[in-house]
């Protein structure tokens, strides 16, 4: 996990731009027409109201984040990389928005049983293994 800690703290550094959150891409414009589909996409097949309680982990730069936050009671968001949880802190103030910088599998101090909506977008990927992904679904 340390290599995962590394890379993802090397590809932060670039976010910076509160507007614009993803980083290391070089079609900007595309990322943004993709992100926003699938924010667009989710809000739809989730049918996010204010009462939703989300889970977002890998929120990496925010992009969903950004998006579908708003629309909710409450939003955790968590991300290994420290420098992407300390970029977000700069650039998204909401009040109902908790951002956590923790491996997927931490789920140490989450209220228990709160959560309605677990959000795993662009992340599962990197896990190292199949053992992993069970671990953070279980």
């Amino acid at each position: 996990m340390q290599n995962y800690k590394q890379i993802w703290a090397k590809l932060s550094r670039n976010v910076g731009d509160a507007s614009f959150h993803v980083c290391c891409i070089e079609d900007e414009e595309q990322i943004r027409s993709n992100g926003a589909i699938t924010a667009v996409f989710l809000q739809d097949v989730l049918r996010i109201t204010p009462d939703h309680k989300v889970l977002e982990i890998g929120c990496g730069t925010g992009q969903l984040l950004a998006c579908l936050a708003p629309a909710t009671e409450s939003y955790y968001a968590a991300d290994i990389s420290e420098v992407a949880i300390e970029a977000l802190r700069k650039n998204i103030a909401l009040p109902q928005v908790t951002l956590l910088r923790r491996p997927a599998d931490d789920f140490s101090y989450l209220p228990a049983a709160y959560f309605d909506t677990l959000i795993l977008n662009s992340v599962v990927q990197y896990f190292p293994n199949a053992a992993y992904l069970r671990n953070v679904l279980t």
